[in-house]
């Protein structure tokens, strides 16, 4: 059977296969950044960072310091693993006591970034309220607002992103909870923010009186 773009599923070729991988990477893209904020609520950096410069660890040592009775270590494995291939943990495999190869993780020069402890310059907050569901909402929103306009961070959320970081939804200031120069980097990001959409949204404007 013919299909609507030139070709049927017995004559799928390896250039035909190779843009619908391109697809599947860009589908599941976000995976990388969800298990990046689990890896940062979850403390890791910071317990790979305690346990020594050059320290690594197994998926068993790092859930024992997790603060919970039952920690699933098998599941922080994968994990783990996965951030691993994205070069934000290190990874390497060593025979254990009982002659037993196991992956241990160690901080690299990406997740270092992520430690909280005496780094002034920590990007965990920025992680994580990038990756929060409220700045992430937005997205749903922007082919509406390539249709009709308007602002896609208020129609997710009911009201403009500087009105919903004041006292009505926060509690007052919604940098409050981190340290003032991760506050101080994270306004300068969020203005970064305002800026390219305000620019993507002056670019389609004026896509759209060219056309």
């Amino acid at each position: 059977m013919e299909s609507v773009i030139g070709f049927s599923v017995s004559d799928i070729d390896e250039y035909s296969l190779e843009g619908q991988l391109i697809i599947w990477n860009t589908i599941f893209a976000f995976a990388s950044s969800m298990a990046l904020k689990v890896a940062i609520l979850l403390d890791i950096p910071d317990i790979l960072a305690r346990a020594g410069p050059e320290a690594t660890l197994s998926s068993e040592q790092i859930s024992a310091e997790l603060p919970s009775k039952e920690p699933k270590a098998d599941y922080l494995k994968r994990i783990l693993r996965f951030l691993a291939v994205k070069k934000i943990f290190s990874e390497t495999a060593v025979e254990n006591s009982f002659g037993v190869k196991e992956w241990r993780y160690g901080l690299t020069n990406a997740s270092k970034w992520l430690v909280k402890e005496n780094n002034d310059l920590c990007l965990a907050p920025m992680a994580v309220m990038q990756l929060d569901k409220v700045t992430q909402a937005p997205w749903h929103h922007v082919n509406e607002c390539v249709l009709e306009g308007g602002d896609a961070f208020e129609r997710a959320n009911g009201t403009g992103i500087w009105n919903y970081a004041s006292v009505e939804h926060v509690e007052g200031d919604m940098f409050q909870s981190v340290p003032s120069a991760d506050a101080i980097m994270m306004k300068v990001q969020l203005l970064l923010i305002v800026f390219w959409i305000s620019l993507l949204k002056t670019f389609m404007m004026d896509y759209a009186r060219l056309g």
